[in-house]
């Protein structure tokens, strides 16, 4: 697995407990439940995704989709 992998995994995990919790954020969660959050910085997306393979494309596309829905949450 790459770090690409990991991070969507655990975005998608965080995203399961907060959807059977009834919460729209990890910070709506119990303090005994609530995750670690992470912080990811990408300095150059744009450069990541062109320096990229096409399977890591793919994984790029889909952290970028994913990103800013969970800020937003």
């Amino acid at each position: 697995m790459t770090l690409l992998d990991d991070l969507v995994a655990l975005m998608v995990d965080r995203m399961g407990l907060c959807r059977t919790a009834g919460a729209h954020n990890i910070w709506q969660l119990p303090p005994g439940v609530r995750p670690v959050p992470v912080v990811v910085l990408v300095d150059e997306l744009a450069e990541l995704y062109l320096m990229a393979d096409k399977s890591e494309k793919d994984e790029i596309t889909h952290i970028s989709w994913l990103s800013p829905r969970t800020v937003e949450t």
